[in-house]
């Protein structure tokens, strides 16, 4: 292990994440739990600044560990996690001078790095880390083209990456107040966490994390396209077969959320983009910022979402779980087909109030004729849902 001056070390936002130990040796009684080997090889390895001349052992990457071993067939004798680490390609040199580049893994004021010659064999290393690393540099790789969005604590900016001019949207946090803001850090770790768990092609996830000395930068997928309720407001309401085939998209994100066991807590049509064509519809999710494992709902805070669109567990302060997206979804359908909102009110009081007891209207009347109210969308099919949502 290696230490790193002062003056080179990066404070990072992700301090509070990382052990007191980087590299570990392993314990058969505690081997990490992991699913997929992503990477294996030979690399070099210098054991600590005192010890300068490097060793050669056999590297294999399972998830967000590196396992260490004297050769394929043998047992593995140390591991290190290298979660949020910060990661950076280096010029590095082997035995008998040889110029080589490093991966540099660095945590606190510790760092390792794995060295080898060929720098394809980096890059394919490199491509498969950065999907747990923090990077660096990212002016470097990205020209900013134009502001798309700003939030209370953030910007998206469109931005096109330098190698092969593509473009992405990338949400730029400032670093020092959030982490002179302790809950706010708290906040952005979490979501960060995940945004890089979730993997599903309706759902809007970090591709790549950027650190640098004043900024964090998520990386995503930029989607053309615009938000649901930018569509409700240039369209109105919408004809049944779209209504559901929005509905449909968003119940299988939903479903994969569910099976993760994470609640997005703000599903409304601010958060649901409408990407492809205008016969092709395409959603996806964006925002989880509210996410949580329904494990974790009392983490940080446990009532949040937007007025109207929550379901009433969480106004009321109880228990709930993945369910209360489906409500959410559920209040969007009725805005699809009528254009209206289900407890609305003059102001938010009254939104709440209407909100928390759970009656919408049905009665409100629509330029088309509507068939699935008649089975669904009824007084009865709504207490019967309660009920089952309440078991």
């Amino acid at each position: 292990m290696n230490s790193i001056s002062a003056d080179k070390r990066i404070i990072t936002l992700f301090e509070d994440e990382y052990d007191n130990t980087f590299v570990k040796r392993i314990d058969s009684d505690q081997h990490p739990k992991v699913n997929k080997k992503l990477s294996e090889g030979y690399f070099w390895i210098k054991p600590s600044a005192k010890k300068t001349e490097a060793i050669k052992l056999y590297f294999e990457l399972w998830d967000n560990y590196i396992f260490f071993k004297k050769s394929p067939d043998k047992k593995v004798i140390r591991y290190m996690d290298i979660n949020f680490a910060i990661l950076q390609i280096v010029n590095s040199e082997l035995p008998h001078n040889a110029t080589a580049k490093a991966l540099r893994f660095q945590k606190r004021n510790l760092y390792e790095e794995l060295i080898y010659e060929d720098e394809t064999t980096i890059n394919k290393w490199y491509d498969s880390l950065k999907n747990f690393c923090a990077l660096t540099c990212f002016s470097q790789y990205f020209n900013t083209i134009n502001v798309l969005g700003e939030g209370s604590f953030a910007k998206v900016y469109l931005v096109e990456r330098k190698s092969d001019k593509k473009e992405f949207a990338v949400k730029v946090f400032p670093k020092n107040e959030t982490l002179n803001d302790p809950k706010e850090r708290k906040s952005l770790v979490y979501e960060i966490n995940m945004l890089r768990i979730i993997k599903h092609s309706r759902i809007l996830n970090i591709m790549e994390l950027y650190e640098g000395n004043h900024y964090i930068y998520c990386l995503c997928q930029y989607i053309r396209g615009e938000t649901l309720m930018t569509s409700l407001i240039k369209q109105g309401a919408q004809t049944e077969n779209k209504s559901l085939n929005i509905l449909f998209q968003i119940l299988q994100a939903l479903d994969y959320l569910q099976k993760q066991k994470i609640i997005h807590r703000d599903i409304k049509p601010e958060n649901i983009m409408l990407a492809g064509s205008v016969n092709e519809i395409d959603v996806k999710i964006i925002d989880l910022g509210f996410a949580t494992r329904v494990s974790d709902q009392d983490l940080l805070f446990k009532r949040c979402g937007t007025p109207g669109y929550v379901a009433p567990e969480i106004l009321q302060g109880k228990d709930y779980d993945t369910k209360a997206d489906v409500f959410s979804a559920g209040v969007i359908l009725y805005l699809l087909l009528f254009e209206s909102m289900p407890f609305g009110g003059k102001d938010y009081r009254a939104i709440i109030s209407k909100n928390v007891e759970c009656k919408p209207r049905f009665d409100l009347p629509t330029e088309k004729p509507i068939s699935l109210p008649s089975f669904l969308i009824s007084n009865e099919s709504i207490k019967k849902y309660v009920r089952k949502r309440s078991l």
